[in-house]
């Protein structure tokens, strides 16, 4: 049973006086952690973004499509990341005891496309019919294929170091939209 005394105990390892002295500074780092993202975040034009991954002649129907990934982010319980390539391949810890529940958000990168299927052929208790999915991919089939509920396909010939740039700045213009989308209007 947790006891007023023993969260005190545990406050005081971690350096605190007491309770008040906690909250007072969790809520200062959290108000300067905001103003971080808040300044690395101003003036960002997401153009910048587009035009550096290159990934079709119509850029208008990609940004909708980035935005269309942000609002499902927004929508979702959960967001798990799955891929093959770094920087991707940070994700495998999340990888290892998956259940995808109903109101998940799975995002799979593979250059090639073939980490999806294997990924999901080593599982066979997954499945991605109750979640929402987008693969990132260079390969046209894997596209055409509709394993996931939705896809983007980046320009490559299954090159993993243009690909890594590729997703790097992809999940940057996420990272982007999401903020002017949901976080800046609440400010």
């Amino acid at each position: 049973k947790t006891t007023p005394e023993s969260i005190l105990n545990f406050l005081k390892y971690l350096g605190f006086y007491d309770y008040q002295t906690f909250v007072e500074t969790y809520y200062k780092h959290k108000r300067i952690r905001l103003e971080q993202i808040e300044e690395r975040m101003e003036n960002l034009n997401i153009c910048t973004y587009v035009e550096r991954i290159k990934v079709s002649n119509d850029n208008k129907e990609f940004l909708k499509k980035i935005e269309e990934v942000c609002t499902k982010i927004h929508e979702s319980k959960r967001v798990i990341l799955v891929g093959a390539l770094y920087p991707m391949s940070i994700a495998v810890e999340f990888q290892t005891d998956m259940i995808f529940n109903e109101n998940d958000y799975v995002i799979f990168t593979s250059s090639s496309g073939r980490s999806l299927e294997g990924f999901m052929y080593t599982r066979t208790n997954l499945s991605l019919q109750n979640t929402t999915s987008l693969l990132i991919t260079q390969n046209p089939t894997y596209a055409r294929r509709k394993l996931t509920t939705d896809t983007i396909q980046v320009p490559g010939r299954f090159d993993g170091i243009n690909f890594n740039y590729q997703i790097m700045t992809i999940f940057d213009l996420i990272r982007v939209m999401y903020y002017q989308k949901y976080i800046e209007k609440q400010g």
